[in-house]
């Protein structure tokens, strides 16, 4: 009988997590924030040390969140390179190309700088992962804090 309330309460007061012990808002934070906010989670084994357990998962959260800013930048750049327009007047139809430039990686670096000023921890919490300790964190940044 005790057996059968420990394992009901943990259940009952587990933290959610999925295969191999990571906690959902790891894999998804994207229910944890408003639609104005960009957010990534991250793990770090832990190394017996919380202030570097802290930087190190912190990190890697803040990493996600430029590599999501990059892959939409990369995407609008792909689209906006080939753009054309056809214009027409008195004349008649004229078609005019236009080709714009966008370096990625300087903008990167701006959202990078951006992302380390202004993102906050909101969750950060330690679990057990493929058998190992991790100190996870959450990361977030509004989206107007990047210029976006």
């Amino acid at each position: 009988m005790k057996i059968k309330a420990l394992l009901l309460c943990s259940i009952l007061f587990s933290v959610p997590v999925i295969a191999d012990g990571y906690p959902t808002w790891v894999m998804d934070p994207s229910p944890e924030v408003n639609n104005d906010t960009v957010a990534a989670g991250a793990c770090a084994v832990t190394t017996g040390d919380l202030s570097m357990d802290r930087t190190l998962a912190t990190t890697d959260a803040r990493a996600e969140i430029v590599k999501q800013f990059e892959v939409a930048l990369q995407n609008e750049s792909a689209i906006t390179k080939n753009s054309e327009a056809e214009v027409s007047n008195d004349a008649g139809k004229v078609t005019r190309k236009s080709k714009t430039t966008i370096n990625v990686d300087d903008t990167t670096e701006v959202i990078a700088q951006a992302v380390l000023k202004n993102s906050k921890i909101i969750k950060a919490e330690y679990h057990t992962i493929n058998a190992q300790s991790n100190f996870c964190t959450l990361v977030t940044v509004t989206k107007a804090s990047i210029g976006q």
